[in-house]
């Protein structure tokens, strides 16, 4: 890479770019209990030997137009960016070229900052889902709020084993994105930065295993997708569901993020507050390619156990307190509530609500850092600053070698303290609890963590 391949007027031109071969292996081999399948809860297993080669060759260049040694009017600074990425996958002679594009403008100076991005992406199935082993288990109980419904007796599904397979024949997802907004710092409230970013997403083929609900209603209509079955007993009531992952439909999400952050030096401390919000416009998915898209946006995707909800609002506000060592840091998380649908096959469908909530957060610490005093002639080989570092091959920070002898002045029990980090936090402060849902977990457990109140501590040596 060059940051100047050659000058422009606003600066010189960078260029970069390199390539990638990769090598990718699977293997399952189970025991002899878990190939006869001799175990609850389980099918039996299969041995699996897969792999794949794949490389890649790319590039990108940063082209300055403007900047402050060459501005004009409302043209304060202007740059680009431009890349791409050739890969080519050599287990089914798959190839592709993906480019991206990125603009950067300051009209007046550096206080205002318009930015955006373009780019397309590409992303071949896992090895697990195109040649791992089946996996099994027991759809929902018939009596559960989202239980299965079956058309052809009218009747719900009562706890039929289901079978998830590998599909050698899945295609590629192909996506594209698009974000742009704004950094604004303004001069007249130091210490303050704004920012607002949109964005806009749009991906095809994304890999998904089918809904329960789905494989039976196609079973009813004669569509079941290959590698797709519907087991039914002599009464006519399923006994077994068999299916494999798939290759969805589009899938566009749109939305905002917003950032405030503001810094105030006092004589007591620097307080930092941090808000990061991110506000879902819209989200449309359809399962199976040529589907008509529906919005998902503060809901559930029909039938799925509460496994992935879009919400509205998701944000967290941290406030810090740095002072001589001590650092106290409290942290807001809010999660939007959404709605679940409940009996997916059944018409209306119903909906349960599950509620926002708050968590807080709080961390306390102090970093014993000792310094012996320097003189005001220091004596050569003292560092007057205490956190005098450098940085070692691995990016890890080190002591200079101006520090390390400064602590050689220092008593042992302070040598031996020095560079301590005391911390004791609690994470969820007032012991919120997960809203229910209607899941066998009874939580959102995609979203929530059940711990619960935590409480703990850490003692930390930078050698």
């Amino acid at each position: 890479y060059t940051t100047s391949l050659f000058k422009l007027p606003a600066g010189g031109l960078g260029l970069a770019f390199g390539g990638q071969f990769r090598r990718e292996s699977l293997r399952q081999g189970p025991d002899e209990e878990a190939i006869s399948g001799d175990i609850l809860g389980t099918g039996p297993g299969n041995f699996t030997d897969a792999g794949r080669k794949a490389y890649a060759l790319y590039g990108e260049a940063n082209i300055p137009v403007f900047s402050p040694i060459f501005s004009a009017p409302g043209l304060h600074s202007l740059e680009f960016t431009a890349a791409t990425r050739f890969e080519d996958f050599r287990n089914n002679d798959t190839n592709v070229l993906v480019p991206k594009f990125g603009m950067r403008w300051q009209p007046f100076d550096e206080s205002f900052t318009v930015r955006a991005t373009w780019g397309e992406g590409f992303h071949q199935p896992s090895l697990i889902e195109l040649f791992g082993s089946p996996s099994q288990g027991l759809t929902p109980p018939g009596f559960a709020p989202a239980a299965l419904f079956d058309p052809a007796t009218g009747n719900s599904v009562d706890s039929a084993a289901f079978i998830i397979r590998s599909n050698p024949n899945l295609r590629p997802e192909d996506s594209r994105s698009f974000s742009g907004g704004f950094v604004y710092t303004p001069k007249f409230v130091q210490g303050l930065t704004l920012t607002i970013d949109l964005y806009d997403i749009e991906s095809k083929g994304r890999v998904a295993v089918p809904d329960l609900q789905n494989v039976i209603n196609r079973s009813i209509t004669g569509q079941l997708l290959p590698l797709e079955q519907v087991n039914r007993g002599a009464d006519g009531e399923i006994v077994s569901i068999e299916e494999a992952f798939q290759n969805s439909g589009s899938q566009k999400a749109r939305g905002i993020d917003f950032g405030v952050q503001y810094v105030l030096e006092t004589r007591v401390g620097t307080f930092t507050w941090l808000t990061q919000a991110s506000y879902l416009d819209s989200f449309q998915f359809a399962q199976l390619p040529g589907e008509t898209e529906r919005e998902l946006r503060g809901s559930t995707l029909p039938g799925s156990e509460a496994d992935e909800a879009y919400l509205k609002w998701r944000a967290n506000s941290r406030i810090d307190w740095a002072w001589h060592g001590f650092d106290l840091v409290t942290t807001v998380h809010y999660l939007d509530g959404f709605h679940e649908r409940l009996n997916p096959g059944e018409t209306p469908l119903r909906e349960r609500y599950v509620k926002q909530t708050w968590f807080f957060d709080v961390q306390a610490s102090y970093d014993f850092t000792f310094v012996v005093p320097v003189e005001t002639r220091p004596v050569a080989g003292y560092a007057k600053n205490p956190q005098d570092t450098t940085l070692a091959k691995d990016g890890a920070a080190k002591e200079s070698a101006a520090m390390q002898t400064a602590n050689v002045g220092l008593p042992i029990w302070k040598r031996l303290l020095s560079h301590t980090t005391v911390t004791i936090g609690c994470n969820d402060v007032f012991g919120q609890d997960p809203p229910h849902a209607s899941t066998s977990t009874n939580y959102a457990d995609f979203l929530y963590d059940p711990t619960g109140r935590f409480v703990y501590l850490s003692l930390t040596k930078r050698f």
